[in-house]
């Protein structure tokens, strides 16, 4: 609605305009007939995602206009010059790829400095030309220094909401957003998915005699451990204290076996004080266990509880936390 009113409001301001600076009417016909048309066009209708092709065509008529006018008006055409800056301001707010962005701006100044190359401008719009062109250069720049700055923010707000922060593998949320997408893509497929429960055995006594510090760090070291020893395509959580996950795609519980034996082994790399790492381990997988997050959690938790059970040496406490050589 308010990229067909802009388009509307630009068409009805054309005459107007024309007839205050005594100009011929019939020079802003075509302007106006693109605004009207363009209008039409986008009023009621849902804006085009970002970056498709209806997108780049919005644009093209968003800029069009005021080039249109622009001609209409030469050789007195500096006062349709600021139309310019408020169709960078447009492609601004409309494009999140610079390469997208400089293509837009680059096409509008080159237009708006065609009259000047051909030598029809009159000098008073040769210098409202050069000066809106360099006001379209100072906004891109700041535009790409504001677009980088919210992709940092981005970045961090991306951490803090689906990152652990102590130990920077993902955390709950993480895990039901990625499951969620796994489990619908493996219904369409086929194919089958596991999911690894791993709880790590004496955490509460290293806490407890140790401290939360030597805690922290042996955390941080599962982590570490668990993502050089998984594939690309799997995700690690945190799902809290000292329980993780680890989310195989496209894997059956036969290979995830596997893995999880090998992860254990890297686990236990971790030496603490008095032994090597133990951990417990249970897995689900997709669709013999459940077909939805709630069934697929319960079925590993309820696995690792029963691998913990039977478990001998859940006693191990680590002194301080370090790595074999």
């Amino acid at each position: 609605m308010t990229t067909g009113g802009v388009f509307l409001a630009g068409a009805l301001v054309i005459f107007p305009t024309l007839r205050a600076l005594d100009l011929p009417l019939e020079g802003g016909i075509p302007a106006a007939v693109l605004g009207f048309v363009s209008a039409a066009f986008v009023f009621g209708r849902p804006a085009p995602k970002i970056g498709t092709f209806p997108n780049h065509v919005l644009l093209m008529a968003s800029w069009g206009v005021p080039v249109l006018a622009y001609y209409s008006v030469l050789p007195n055409a500096a006062q349709a010059t600021p139309g310019f800056t408020f169709t960078a301001v447009l492609i601004a707010f409309r494009l999140t790829d610079r390469s997208e962005m400089v293509a837009h701006l680059g096409t509008v100044i080159a237009l708006l400095l065609m009259p000047i190359a051909f030598g029809v401008a009159s000098t008073q719009t040769t210098i409202a030309a050069l000066l809106t062109t360099a006001g379209l250069i100072a906004l891109a720049s700041i535009v790409t220094i504001v677009f980088e700055s919210a992709e940092e923010q981005g970045e961090d707000l991306e951490r803090l909401i689906r990152r652990d922060p102590l130990t920077g593998v993902g955390n709950r949320r993480l895990l039901a957003e990625r499951l969620a997408y796994e489990l619908a893509r493996h219904e369409r497929s086929g194919q089958r998915l596991t999911l690894l429960a791993l709880d790590l055995n004496g955490f509460k006594d290293i806490n407890d005699q140790l401290g939360h510090a030597a805690g922290d760090e042996l955390l941080v070291a599962v982590a570490s451990t668990l993502r050089a020893n998984v594939r690309g395509q799997d995700t690690i959580v945190r799902q809290g204290g000292d329980e993780f996950c680890v989310m195989l795609p496209e894997t059956s519980a036969q290979d995830a076996a596997r893995i999880g034996a090998s992860l254990r082994d890297a686990l236990s790399q971790i030496t603490a004080g008095h032994g090597p790492l133990t951990t417990g381990l249970g897995m689900a997988e997709y669709p013999r266990d459940g077909t939805d997050i709630d069934t697929i959690l319960r079925h590993a938790d309820a696995h690792l509880r029963a691998d913990k059970a039977s478990d001998e040496g859940a006693t191990a406490l680590p002194r301080v936390v370090t790595r074999r050589s």
